[in-house]
């Protein structure tokens, strides 16, 4: 499969037939550069933004009359923040610093209380 960040971009496949064949898919997400071919072809896509949940959906690619078939699977992350200590103490006499590392794919705030 193909997996697409969430910021989305671009990625290609390879179908290679020896026959006339289309693609078929539903996913409003995902545009192909092509919808149908003859024999040996790169296909391009292009995934959108994805804001929210991770997604995932299919493209079929079949031969014309339908005998032969293959799926790729597209699979995009949605966002996601990950904190490497969740509660941090500081005593008052603690001259020190502290390190929290945050890694995400969306903006964050933090709050001092």
């Amino acid at each position: 499969g193909i997996e697409i960040p969430n910021s989305g971009g671009n990625s290609q496949f390879s179908v290679t037939s020896n026959y006339a064949w289309e693609i078929t898919q539903g996913l409003s997400w995902v545009e192909t550069n092509i919808d149908h071919g003859y024999g040996n072809t790169n296909v391009y896509i292009n995934v959108a933004t994805q804001a929210y949940d991770e997604r995932s959906g299919e493209i079929i690619i079949q031969t014309v009359d339908g005998s032969k078939s293959a799926i790729v699977t597209i699979r995009q992350f949605g966002n996601s923040i990950t904190i490497s200590q969740q509660t941090l103490t500081i005593s008052a006499d603690d001259t020190g610093s502290k390190t929290i590392q945050v890694e995400s794919t969306d903006a964050w705030t933090s709050e001092m209380i």
